[in-house]
């Protein structure tokens, strides 16, 4: 009876375990963008040209001002979720998902965006009238 206790114990936890994804587990979230690496190598918030950032490292930052570093990819930007100021204007973006950065209060890009989710959002600029935002 014990014997199948365990294992219905041991069944539970592998199938809780199982829910999480490589994401929520692992420490690093990545960061494919070579350009959008090397500009938070310069600000000190990343120290390794390798791919990935510390969501720690992402965390600690509530400014972030990345302009003019010629990014197309900000994959990783959802690790920022403390950030309250986001510059990332004249660089390379079509997109960018920032549906987890919902303490942005100032913000200013050249890009087409979903800002919706950002409910405190205080302040937006757009720097390209070529480009619609929503």
């Amino acid at each position: 009876m014990n014997y199948l206790r365990l294992l219905a114990a041991f069944f539970a936890l592998s199938v809780c375990f199982s829910c999480k994804t490589k994401e929520d587990i692992s420490p690093f979230v990545e960061n494919p963008d070579i350009n959008f690496e090397n500009a938070l190598i310069k600000l000190n918030i990343d120290d390794v040209q390798d791919g990935n950032l510390l969501k720690a490292n992402a965390e600690k930052i509530t400014t972030l001002n990345i302009q003019n570093f010629n990014i197309s990819n900000l994959e990783g930007i959802e690790a920022f979720t403390n950030v309250v100021s986001l510059d990332f204007s004249n660089n390379q973006l079509k997109s960018i998902k920032i549906s987890k950065n919902t303490k942005i209060e100032f913000f200013v890009c050249s890009n087409s965006l979903d800002i919706s989710k950002n409910t405190i959002l205080e302040w937006f600029s757009r720097q390209n009238p070529n480009y619609l935002y929503v």
